[in-house]
């Protein structure tokens, strides 16, 4: 039976959320990057001006007024201007100010349209006058206005000025700004939204697309997402290497995006529901949200146990297998075994209410422990008792992955909760001398092979040597396609008596097999 859903689609122009004052982002200039990258450009006038940039390798955006026998009036500096539907809110300069001569000064500000409304938040003339702003490096700010659009911070000589023979009568260099920016306008939509099961004319089942293209006048798109009963089941950010926090372009996110947005019916509980898309902002606060869809849903099927619901709890863990009537141990994420040693993967599933979840169905899933999991459906009915508890016990193999997966409803096609355990299983090789009796300074040959399935060629082995109470690496060799090796030691004159050997096997990503051992071998000198 497949899932139905009966849809009443109303569609209607985007409701957009708005607030008594305009959200803000920031976008960081100066900081690793060009100043254009911020939106920051030069301006100058007069003669005895030098401006240079340096950025993108850790410096500054600098400006200085030269000094000169007979100065002129005149300005250097840098200034930034909001983008189109956004306004300067604030920033913080960090910056380094020099006055050397009476008339040259420092002003950092910023205008509005109207000249009358300009704020100056920095102003200094003459070297005694700008004795605070040049002990400073930093200055925090926040706009006392809402129409302010162009941010400036500059030196200037404003005749008549003291005559100096000095590179720099007055200089600004600033090494990052922080500038916020209010936005006030939530995105729109510019087209959509539409989706196949809006013109379907009667029941719809499996997952739906839902195509959209929003707009924004201001910092961008920065994600979309699906809100289902007013709650928010999906949020994705847009793509853009750039629209990402901190931000460092006036326009940080795209101001157009066409996405395509899923929608499984299965993922909700039967009945009615409102579902509708929106997007998000630059500043993460103004959300625009279409109108509302008026969804009904029905037969998902049976539900997947008693107290069975889309809210539950799973534990999953895994433990070595015990003979009956001895004490099973508890089970772990992760459990370590014995080379052709079994399994038991254990676990407990309750509902949100924290009641136990029975007889329901859980699926598990295992992949061999080797790269990327590829999972496949163990043939097992997996069913949870009175207590929400449920066991399978895995075959001897070699390392695996686990996934076990509890669908609410019948025809679900989404796990409603998911979990995962690992069993990591000890390599196991075997370990012949070729001749356990030898002389002095002859060389010992040591053959076997090791053992498991899904065993490439060339895997690492290591001969031990013991010594006292513990044992020394002294040579090591690959094995061949069908897992056997060949490994040598030679002895030195001095050696006599009774030697004791044995063979380590390291993991490596694709043998799925831990650390292990052989058992050990004797090799006797005359």
């Amino acid at each position: 039976m497949a899932t139905k859903v009966q849809l009443l689609i109303v569609l209607a122009v985007l409701a957009f959320a708005s607030s008594a004052a305009a959200a803000e982002y920031t976008v960081v200039a100066c900081n690793g990057q060009a100043a254009a990258t911020g939106g920051w450009t030069l301006f100058a006038s007069g003669p005895q001006t030098a401006l240079s940039e340096s950025c993108a390798s850790g410096g500054t955006m600098t400006a200085i007024l030269r000094g000169n026998q007979s100065p002129v009036a005149g300005n250097a500096g840098w200034q930034v201007s909001a983008p189109s539907n956004t306004a300067i809110a604030g920033a913080t300069l960090y910056r380094k100010v020099g006055v050397a001569g009476t008339g040259y000064g420092y002003v950092a500000r910023a205008l509005a349209p109207a000249a009358a409304n300009n704020e100056v938040f920095e102003s200094c003339t003459g070297p005694s006058g700008c004795k605070q702003e040049v002990a400073r490096t930093s200055f925090a700010w926040r706009a006392a206005r809402a129409d302010l659009n162009r941010l400036q911070a500059y030196v200037q000589c404003v005749a008549p000025c003291q005559a100096l023979s000095a590179s720099a009568a007055a200089a600004v260099r600033v090494s990052r700004v922080d500038l916020a920016l209010s936005d006030a306008k939530a995105p729109t939509i510019a087209s959509g939204p539409s989706s196949a099961m809006f013109g379907a004319g009667g029941p719809v089942s499996g997952v739906q697309s839902i195509t959209t293209t929003f707009k924004d006048a201001g910092g961008g798109v920065a994600s979309t997402g699906v809100q289902v009963d007013g709650r928010t089941v999906s949020e994705v950010p847009v793509s853009s290497s750039s629209c990402h926090a901190p931000y460092n372009k006036l326009v940080p996110c795209p101001l157009t995006v066409s996405t395509t947005l899923p929608f499984n019916p299965a993922s909700v509980s039967d009945g009615a529901h409102q579902i509708r898309v929106f997007a998000r902002d630059a500043t993460g606060a103004n959300v625009g949200y279409s109108s509302s869809l008026a969804v009904t849903t029905s037969a998902r099927g049976a539900v997947n146990g008693r107290n069975g619901s889309d809210d539950v709890r799973l534990s999953v863990g895994v433990r070595r297998p015990v003979r009956a009537g001895h004490h099973a141990p508890p089970a772990h994420s992760t459990a370590t075994v014995a080379y052709g040693s079994k399994s038991v993967i254990s676990g407990r599933l309750r509902n949100g209410k924290g009641e136990s979840v029975i007889g329901a169905r859980m699926v598990v899933g295992t992949a061999v422990d080797r790269g990327v999991p590829q999972f496949a459906d163990v043939a097992a009915n997996v069913v949870t008792d009175s207590d929400g508890r449920f066991k399978l016990t895995l075959p001897a193999g070699p390392s695996v992955r686990v996934r076990v997966s509890y669908f609410a409803r019948a025809l679900d096609g989404t796990p409603a909760r998911r979990d995962n355990a690992r069993v990591k299983v000890r390599s196991r090789a075997t370990l012949r001398p070729v001749h356990r009796r030898l002389g002095s300074r002859v060389r010992a040959t040591f053959r076997g092979r090791v053992l498991g399935r899904f065993r490439p060629p060339g895997v690492r082995v290591e001969l031990q040597g013991r010594r006292g109470r513990s044992y020394v690496t002294l040579a090591t060799a690959a094995t061949k396609p069908d897992g056997s090796y060949r490994v040598t030691y030679r002895f030195t004159h001095r050696a006599s008596g009774r030697y004791v050997f044995r063979l380590r096997v390291r993991h490596y990503p694709r043998f799925p097999y831990f650390l292990g051992y052989s058992r050990a071998a004797s090799v006797f000198v005359r």
